[in-house]
């Protein structure tokens, strides 16, 4: 093996070591994304949350048609394509020129397209997310005891859009609503419910 990688020249020897190690960590991450690993799975697309994906887009100034090119996930990607399209070219061309020229530009494609398909199976997820403002007039129960006048946090469990959730919650109630209380949603605020105390009858 080793005196087969000395036989070559320069030009193989360098896109076959980039290839492969692109190619290993390309795996890495995508085992990293399967099993949910932290920092991985949402980072890993590269879109909204400035994580270790994002390398210098903070302004978008490297966005093409919406899309966020420059990831630590596209540059392997972009690497490995690039490095084995110009590999098997050269095969067929024997021309460094052309087999780099290609390799560019069929890796760049690949890197469109695979930042477009994240950014749409992200909306998709994004659309199955819970939104606030759809708690309003739902009925719940108070988890920890909320202080009266807005004067603390406190916690309720209401069910919205089919599912069971837990949100922080104030309320404006001249008197605290303990623990178990029934609650009814008035308004939401960005991360929080403003909620009341469910009187008897209602």
């Amino acid at each position: 093996m080793i005196n087969w990688f000395n036989n070559l020249d320069v030009f193989y020897q360098v896109l076959f070591v980039l290839g492969c190690a692109s190619t290993v960590v390309m795996f890495i991450q995508l085992i990293m994304l399967i099993v949910g690993i932290e920092g991985v799975d949402s980072s890993f697309d590269g879109i909204d949350d400035g994580g270790i994906d994002d390398i210098a887009n903070d302004g978008g100034i490297l966005d093409i048609f919406g899309l966020r090119v420059l990831t630590v996930r596209n540059l392997f990607i972009f690497l490995a394509m690039f490095s084995w399209v110009a590999l098997l070219l050269n095969e067929w061309t024997n021309s460094y020129a052309i087999s780099i020229i290609v390799g560019l530009v069929v890796a760049i494609a690949i890197v469109l397209i695979v930042s477009f398909v994240m950014k749409q199976a992200l909306k998709l997820q994004d659309e199955g997310n819970v939104k606030i403002e759809n708690a309003i007039g739902k009925k719940g129960t108070c988890y920890l005891t909320i202080p009266a006048n807005k004067q603390g946090i406190g916690k309720v469990n209401v069910l919205v859009q089919d599912r069971l959730f837990e949100f922080d919650a104030y309320t404006d109630d001249a008197e605290s609503i303990s623990t178990g209380s029934e609650i009814v949603v008035v308004d939401s605020l960005t991360n929080a419910l403003i909620v009341r105390k469910v009187k008897n009858g209602e």
